[in-house]
């Protein structure tokens, strides 16, 4: 059995035609030849009209894909200011969990002030704390150029994280 890659998705109808550069919505209207990152199909399938499917692609599958960049992709598929505003804060409530309760994160800097702040004032003030961060966060990662939004993505996995830590190192919380 050969292992593909899985490279991203396409929008198609509901015959598994490819109808990205037909237009139609805010994912479809991208040139034909482009593909939604997987990071993004979560919040992508959300976006598609009735009667539309997210295709996988694959390595292989189209000559010279034209990758949305991740950047491009949060900022056309989550367009509202509200739904990356929640999305932002459910990232950096994650990646403060992952500080206080992660067995590898215990002796950096940025664990223990979370750890402290986390018996000072319970999770739900510190959920509190971490959320209302998420302005700046956002903020940051839009005044990025696409070039640098791109080399500091998956926003969620990469950015998010890196982010909070500066941010608690330099600035504490």
């Amino acid at each position: 059995m050969t292992t593909r890659k899985l490279i991203g998705f396409q929008v198609t109808d509901a015959k598994g035609v490819n109808i990205m550069g037909d237009g139609g919505n805010e994912i479809a209207d991208h040139p034909s030849f482009s593909v939604i990152p997987p990071e993004a199909a979560g919040i992508a399938a959300l976006k598609i009209s009735p009667g539309q499917l997210l295709q996988p692609i694959f390595e292989g599958d189209i000559e010279e894909p034209g990758e949305i960049g991740f950047a491009e992709a949060a900022t056309n598929f989550l367009n509202t200011r509200e739904e990356f505003l929640a999305e932002t804060a459910a990232c950096l409530w994650e990646a403060a969990q992952n500080l206080v309760f992660g067995k590898n994160y215990a002796d950096l800097p940025e664990a223990i002030i979370l750890k402290d702040a986390n018996e000072g004032m319970g999770a739900a003030g510190l959920r509190m704390e971490i959320t209302a961060l998420a302005p700046a966060c956002m903020a940051d990662w839009v005044m990025l150029s696409v070039e640098q939004q791109d080399e500091a993505a998956p926003y969620d996995w990469e950015f998010v994280p890196t982010w909070l830590a500066n941010r608690l190192n330099t600035q504490g919380l």
